[in-house]
């Protein structure tokens, strides 16, 4: 099987995390004052400008990584959809923020990339 694409994980590069996080304010405006929020912690967990992670308060080493990043998308779902979950007290609209950067910065294409996007729209298939 040498030669075949396979899908590898892919977070998004700290260049392209830092240019969201300045388009934000533009990128949101329909978005409320708690979801916002939550997105622009997200962006600053993952960018080393927060210590804890925004819902479940992991303080995790830099970089923080894929398998963090999702479980943090993971959890914000969880509490969202569960009173009992960590992070459920912080209310939807901040969750869903955090949700849809976490899952953005992750690869999924949870938000629209502003007009004139300086990087790749996808990674290439790693072959094998």
């Amino acid at each position: 099987m040498s030669g075949q694409a396979r899908w590898v994980p892919r977070m998004r590069s700290r260049a392209e995390i830092e240019y969201m996080l300045t388009q934000l304010p533009w990128l949101t405006q329909s978005w409320s004052a708690p979801q916002r929020r939550g997105a622009i912690e997200a962006c600053k967990w993952v960018l080393g400008q927060q210590a804890k992670s925004p819902v479940t308060g992991q303080v995790s080493e830099q970089p923080i990584g894929y398998l963090a990043v999702g479980r943090e998308a993971y959890a914000a779902s969880e509490a969202m959809y569960n009173s009992c979950e960590v992070g459920s007290e912080l209310g939807v609209s901040f969750l869903l923020g955090v949700e849809h950067l976490t899952l953005w910065i992750t690869g999924k294409d949870t938000l629209a990339i502003p007009d004139g996007w300086p990087f790749p729209a996808e990674a290439p298939p790693v072959a094998r």
